[in-house]
């Protein structure tokens, strides 16, 4: 991987941290940013349609230095939170084929919290399959799932709560336990049948978005709180840890800011030269990842709190 030039004007890069790029050009479809302190190999996890992945190397630095007075939330320059050159990078293939009737994205993929697992799904049998970052060689499964009639299209882990979150092609988003125990059924409107992805905070806010284009807010006991619909081809969704705000991104190449409660927009990062089909938070929540169609990775500096309060200042 190696950095490349920023495509945007000088005015919004003080919100891009950094722009990497993938020598491979296959869209990066998921991200996943486990960079907690403490962790034996804080990581960012990059995996390609083709099936790449990466385990991206991240370096926990101090918050603002030597940042420009007129520009409080500017990153300076210099910092280079991501190491992902050469002899640092793990590079890997899945080298089990995927039915070549299932489009790969972001839902395919999760990454397990300590970067040392990477569960896979969309295989001919209709299995999950768990993969080692470290060596690349499947290894078994903890427990099965049931409860969908029709093939699951999104699923997202909340570990905080013990729970899992799935949706299928012709049904509802169900929640069950660790365990297997099914617990709870989420109903979205009438016209909301189609679930494409999922995403859960620990605070128990879970949001659903669908293939008619809305969004979907649930309490983790099931009651429906907001809806709100876009005509981005949306890709990717990332939830903040309190469960408060909602990153979201599509075909058009912008990254939007969400408050979860109402779904109203709070920002809109500049525009992308690709589509974005892959989102993560870093743990300080100070850095959003996206994956492009274009096999890059970009960098944005995030602060929810700006957001926030420039919101509040506009209305």
């Amino acid at each position: 991987m190696q950095a490349s030039p920023l495509m945007f004007t000088d005015q919004a890069q003080q919100d891009v941290i950094m722009v990497l790029k993938f020598p491979s050009n296959s869209p990066v479809t998921h991200v996943a940013a486990n960079t907690q302190p403490g962790l034996a190999t804080p990581a960012v996890i990059t995996v390609t349609a083709n099936r790449l992945f990466a385990v991206n190397k991240w370096h926990n630095l101090p918050a603002h230095q030597g940042a420009v007075q007129d520009q409080p939330y500017q990153l300076p320059v210099e910092i280079d939170p991501l190491i992902a050159c050469g002899t640092g990078t793990h590079r890997r293939q899945i080298t089990d084929l995927l039915d070549q009737s299932i489009q790969v994205h972001s839902q395919c993929f999760v990454i397990t919290s300590d970067n040392r697992y990477i569960l896979v799904c969309g295989f001919w049998d209709k299995s999950f399959r768990v993969y080692s970052t470290d060596t690349g060689e499947t290894t078994t499964p903890r427990a099965i799932l049931t409860g969908h009639d029709y093939e699951i299209t999104c699923a997202a882990v909340c570990a905080e709560l013990g729970l899992v979150l799935s949706g299928s092609q012709e049904g509802p988003c169900l929640i069950h336990s660790m365990n297997g125990d099914l617990l709870r059924t989420l109903e979205g409107p009438e016209n909301c049948l189609k679930p494409k992805l999922i995403q859960a905070s620990r605070e128990g806010h879970c949001v659903i978005f669908y293939e008619n284009g809305c969004f979907c807010t649930f309490s983790v006991n099931g009651k429906l709180q907001a809806t709100v619909e876009t005509d981005d081809h949306i890709r990717a969704i990332q939830l903040s840890r309190d469960g408060q705000y909602l990153l979201t991104g599509g075909d058009n190449g912008v990254v939007v800011v969400r408050r979860v409660s109402d779904l109203r927009q709070l920002f809109a990062y500049p525009g992308c030269d690709a589509g974005i089909r892959a989102m993560a938070l870093s743990f300080d929540q100070r850095c959003i990842i996206s994956g492009m169609a274009s096999g890059s990775i970009v960098l944005f500096y995030n602060d929810f709190n700006r957001w926030h309060h420039e919101y509040q200042t506009r209305y």
